[in-house]
């Protein structure tokens, strides 16, 4: 699950997301997608903007993202398989994308109670996998951190949430 700041009327790129089971909270600051592999998948995604609705959703299997650390400096991740889809859903929500943005053309989101009896739970072999790629360069310092909070980006400014 993950929340993005616009979502909840905060104008800043600034995304949470919360793997499944014990793994911490991925805090997103100033993300974007570098590069993302050509294989995909499709899984059903919900969301909540619209909570009472799933949409089937292609997605790459693995995305590469540079974000701001809460040091100040810049980190690269490689995201893979189930955590990719989440980081990338709620990275859309900065561009101002929804998921229903990138479901096929003629295919529309079903009611929740549909999609329960489908019985289609997300397969991964590995949910939570993502690894640094590029650790932050420079050492930590209490200062860095008040430094990052203001630098933060705003949002595209063709942003516009449903709410």
């Amino acid at each position: 699950m993950g929340l993005a700041a616009p979502q909840i009327g905060i104008g800043r790129a600034a995304a949470v997301v919360q793997p499944p089971g014990d793994a911490p909270a991925i805090v997103l600051l100033n993300p974007r997608i570098t590069t993302s592999c050509d294989e995909t998948d499709e899984q059903y995604e919900g969301c909540l903007s619209f909570f009472g609705v799933r949409g089937l959703v292609p997605r790459p299997l693995k995305i590469t993202v540079e974000a701001t650390a809460l040091t100040g400096e810049p980190v690269t991740t490689l995201y893979e398989r189930g955590l990719a889809r989440l980081i990338h859903h709620e990275i859309d929500h900065l561009e101002g994308l929804l998921y229903t943005a990138r479901m096929w053309t003629g295919i529309e989101p079903i009611p929740v109670e549909q999609y329960r009896q489908t019985g289609q739970a997300w397969a991964y072999e590995q949910v939570t996998a993502w690894r640094t790629v590029q650790q932050p360069r420079l050492p930590f310092r209490a200062s860095a951190i008040k430094a990052a909070h203001p630098c933060l980006e705003e949002p595209f400014a063709r942003w516009k949430h449903p709410l």
